[in-house]
């Protein structure tokens, strides 16, 4: 094999070496990656206490997380102190998107009149919004890096 043919075919291969590459690291970070699960028996942002567990988790680049479940005022304020979550009241409309809607992609947000909420908002959009709705003892928490 000449020298030309060697080099010819070094930097080929090298180049779909390259391409798979890239188009690996696209999937991995912006391919969907979800998971949904109704009836979780646990979640990192849900005590012990909570039951009726559903969330929806995409670990690509924007990192979403929603969760819900039902839980004691007491109990969710316990928690949210745990986390360094200062609940305020919220008497005004305020908007949340849930796990289901999330996994059907149909992002029409749920819609509370009254709430004890925190939110912690990063420069890029990304951070963190709680929700606890004392009404129904429901908590609604959603995360994101983006």
């Amino acid at each position: 094999m000449s020298v030309k043919k060697a080099f010819a075919i070094g930097c080929s291969s090298l180049f779909i070496f390259i391409i798979i590459g890239i188009l690996f690291l696209g999937w991995a970070m912006f391919g969907d990656h979800s998971k949904h699960v109704v009836n979780a028996p646990s979640h990192r942002l849900a005590p012990t206490q909570a039951i009726g567990i559903e969330y929806f988790e995409n670990p690509n680049i924007a990192g979403i997380v929603s969760v819900t479940y039902s839980i004691s005022h007491n109990d969710f304020r316990q928690f949210a102190d745990q986390m360094g979550w200062t609940l305020t009241e919220k008497h005004d409309l305020t908007f949340i998107n849930t796990p289901s809607a999330f996994a059907d992609r149909n992002l029409a947000p749920l819609s509370l009149n009254y709430c004890l909420f925190y939110e912690d908002r990063h420069p890029n959009g990304g951070g963190i919004t709680v929700v606890y709705v004392p009404q129904s003892s429901r908590a609604y928490i959603n995360t994101s890096n983006r």
